[in-house]
């Protein structure tokens, strides 16, 4: 079925997946929001090496127009029904994505020889290949449901963002030989150009400094090329000022990049997910109430110095720590790794290495990097302090229940992972049951293993490292990604693979962040559509309780999806968090008559008389027979 939605074109189709029919939708429309221009902005709040520009290839997002031609609809394979009308917008090849669920078969080998497991965030080793189920047709969907809506005050229509005035489109610098990837000039240009074209939308921060910056260049760096006045570390903050909430009221989600110098996608990634937020506000359902009520904190390179010697060296070199040159004497093992120096299980023998010239060096103490403690500071400044435990070690066995705000990703490369809580050892953390369902479901999107404490994938513990510190002393949920089948990704890969595995992932955890351990036992929403004819609103739906969480192979079911799906709830521009007497809801009706099981497919049919003329924004939320509610789906329509 193809469904106009405004500018987007959405496909849907049907296949089986372990033993259940699964409705899936896309979008397939075609946007290019980042064209070709060579000038340079004047000036820039963010420093950042320069180099000729004959000297650097140009990340041109213009579509190329007869390369080569866009598979037909029948060669694309499906992907997660989450409207993610934006990120199609950095598909610059001109060619329709073609998303997978499945990581590649095998990651691409280290040029220098040495096994890939060795660690990055967590560590990297051959993802396992998983074939795309093949289509299968579709049954007839059953006549819709005539239901008499409870009568509710209509709200006027939902106001459409401000539009703001943007400049003559440019390119930006990107690395040799993988123009798909911004180089650090180019992606800090890009970032600069995009905040001031959406200040209302973005704002950039420097929250501290990189090594050099913080301790000058002196001491013993060998022969490599390092910057000579280091960096300031950015904070970028992603959020919409015409929200019902303060920024005190507001979710937050931080997540980080960049951390490992030689992980060379990890921050076009993350940029590319902050491009998709400020170009799909007021566009984008999701997208615009997301960021009316929450905050989304991205850091794209924590360890720049690290990332300048990656750029600017033998890319064989493959630079992964800081430039803290004590201690080890220089040469090219010199640094301690950032994602050993957090302050929970510091220095544990199990998960770090007390040898400064070891890739997995630990520091002398806990924070004692400029880039652990700019990242520590400012996300201690940004969770609630209320829910955090006075003894994060000793209080390591003790849940923190479900009503935990906020959520932590850190994004590394490469091997194809979700991880979450515990990595310092092998063993489930008190809260498993509401990550170990996070991290299910954000395989739903891009097919990766679980990294975790009494998973099957656990392969080595790794202490002091920023996911389990986010948990265990902030209290927050917290994942990690290992993108990718490479440290230098090849473009192919990342655009075909990476890019539209992980981008639907990441907003459906930014979905989540308000009260991550309890909305994500609920039931999913999928498939919301709101189509008029004849005078009437046809609003249709699935819901499922185990769709998501049951979607690994060879897994057994979990316990959170296996309850009945009780109820769909429809609401008219009110979130459902803001509901209250007199506003506009309805509850939705189950095909079958009855809510019985953990899949049920809903609808409702409302007058359009009885909608103000305008545009309004649907949401949808199901509940399952336990009472939880789960993610929330939304649809603009208008009447």
């Amino acid at each position: 079925m193809h469904q106009p939605m405004g500018e987007d074109l959405r496909c849907s189709t049907e296949f089986s997946r372990k033993g259940r029919t699964v409705a899936l939708t896309y979008d397939v429309s075609q946007r290019v929001l980042l064209q070709k221009n060579n000038k340079q902005p004047t000036s820039s709040p963010i420093a950042s090496p320069t180099a000729p520009p004959s000297e650097k290839p140009t990340y041109d997002p213009t579509p190329e127009p007869t390369d080569r031609p866009s598979p037909s609809p029948s060669e694309q394979p499906t992907t997660p029904p989450l409207d993610l009308s934006g990120w199609e917008a950095f598909n610059w090849s001109g060619e329709t994505p073609a998303p997978s669920r499945s990581p590649s078969a095998s990651p691409t080998p280290n040029p220098t020889g040495e096994p890939t497991s060795e660690p990055t965030g967590r560590p990297t080793s051959e993802p396992t290949n998983e074939p795309t189920p093949a289509p299968t047709t579709a049954e007839p969907t059953p006549a819709p449901t005539t239901a008499e809506p409870t009568p509710s005050p209509t709200p006027p229509p939902t106001a459409r963002p401000t539009a703001y005035p943007t400049r003559p489109p440019r390119t930006f610098a990107s690395i040799p030989d993988h123009d798909c990837l911004r180089s650090y000039e180019g992606m800090m240009d890009s970032m600069t150009y995009l905040a001031e074209d959406h200040p209302h939308l973005m704002t950039i921060t420097d929250i501290g400094d990189s090594y050099i910056k913080a301790n000058g260049a002196g001491g013993d760096h060998g022969d490599h090329n390092i910057p000579e006045g280091g960096f300031d570390i950015f904070a970028i903050n992603v959020t919409a000022p015409d929200g019902p909430r303060t920024s005190e009221e507001k979710g937050k989600m931080m997540l980080l990049a960049g951390v490992h110098a030689r992980e060379w996608a990890p921050p076009e990634l993350l940029a590319r997910f902050v491009e998709t937020l400020v170009r799909g506000y007021g566009v984008d359902p999701d997208v615009t109430w997301i960021l009316q009520r929450s905050e989304i904190h991205a850091i794209l390179y924590v360890n720049p110095d690290g990332r300048y010697v990656s750029e600017n060296n033998d890319p064989d070199l493959e630079w992964r720590k800081n430039l803290n040159p004590e201690s080890c004497g220089g040469g090219g093992n010199y640094g301690v790794d950032i994602n050993r120096n957090f302050d929970f299980m510091h220095a544990d023998p199990n998960g770090a290495s007390s040898d400064p010239c070891q890739s997995s060096y630990h520091g002398p103490a806990p924070e004692s990097e400029p880039e652990t403690k700019a990242v520590a500071d400012y996300a201690r400044a940004l969770f609630p302090e209320g829910q955090r435990k006075a003894d994060p070690e000793g209080m390591m066995d003790e849940p923190f229940g479900e009503d935990v705000a906020g959520m932590f990703v850190d994004i590394h490369s490469s091997g194809g992972y979700v991880y979450y809580p515990w990595g310092v050892k092998d063993a489930q953390s008190p809260d498993d049951e509401a990550l170990q369902a996070l991290g299910r479901k954000l395989n739903y999107f891009n097919g990766y293993r679980l990294w975790a404490g009494g998973q099957p994938d656990f392969v080595y513990p790794a202490s002091g490292d920023a996911s389990d510190w986010a948990y265990a002393a902030l209290g927050v949920a917290s994942m990690g990604f290992e993108i990718g089948d490479d440290w230098q990704q090849d473009c192919g890969t990342f655009e075909s693979e990476v890019v539209p595995n992980n981008l639907p992932a990441l907003l459906f955890a930014a979905k989540t962040v308000a009260r991550p351990f309890w909305t994500i036992k609920g039931p999913d929403v999928f498939d919301l559509d709101a189509v008029q004819a004849d005078g009437e609103i046809l609003v249709s739906a699935h819901a499922s309780d185990g769709r998501m969480v049951n979607a690994i192979d060879d897994f057994p079911d979990f316990r959170t999806g296996a309850q009945t799906v009780a109820k769909v709830e429809l609401y008219l521009d009110v979130h459902p968090d803001d509901y209250s007497e007199g506003d506009a809801r309805w509850e939705m009706n189950a095909l079958d008559s009855l809510f019985d099981a953990d899949e049920e497919h809903v609808d409702l049919v409302l007058s359009a008389t009885d909608v103000s003329p305008g545009r309004h924004l649907l949401y949808a939320q199901a509940a399952d027979s336990d009472g939880y509610k789960g993610t929330i789906s939304s649809v603009f329509v208008e009447v």
